[in-house]
């Protein structure tokens, strides 16, 4: 067992520094095509990889990237998760693409993920905010049709 955990925790670093090593990538040497070449390489990229590819498209504005990122994605077998769905959301906020981050999140919570609470409560009160009351109201019912509920005050959410 002790093994096992070992060689757990060495993936985990190796993948955390892997990350580092792409974020690095995107933001500082290649960009976005030169990371796309090298997910598109890489034995066995994780979700994680994927996120800080998904930031620099999605704030560059570079829907092309995001469509290859996400292209590439199904052909290595890379499911989207929580954190990847969160930065989708945030980064389409972040260019005041509201209606984008709300269908992001759809798909986000039809294919069974929760994105980040973080991203929920942006997204609400960023409805909210745009006098998209009806939208807000919707996305914290199927929310809460989830078992979910975010707090008032601060972006947890409960369940």
């Amino acid at each position: 067992a002790a093994t096992g955990a070992a060689a757990a925790a060495s993936r985990k670093g190796a993948s955390s520094s892997l990350d580092a090593e792409l974020s690095e990538l995107v933001l500082n040497d290649g960009g976005i095509d030169a990371t796309l070449r090298w997910l598109t390489a890489a034995r066995e990229p994780s979700t994680a990889a994927f996120v800080p590819l998904i930031e620099a498209a999605v704030s560059c504005g570079d829907d092309d990237a995001l469509l290859a990122a996400g292209g590439l994605m199904r052909k290595r077998g890379v499911r989207p998760d929580a954190a990847l769905y969160t930065a989708l959301i945030l980064g389409r906020l972040r260019l005041g693409q509201t209606e984008r981050a709300l269908s992001a999140c759809d798909k986000c919570l039809s294919d069974g993920v929760v994105p980040e609470s973080r991203a929920l409560t942006a997204l609400v009160r960023a409805l909210a905010d745009a006098s998209e009351t009806e939208a807000a109201i919707s996305l914290c019912r199927r929310l809460r049709r989830r078992g979910l509920r975010l707090r008032g005050g601060g972006p947890a959410i409960s369940s």
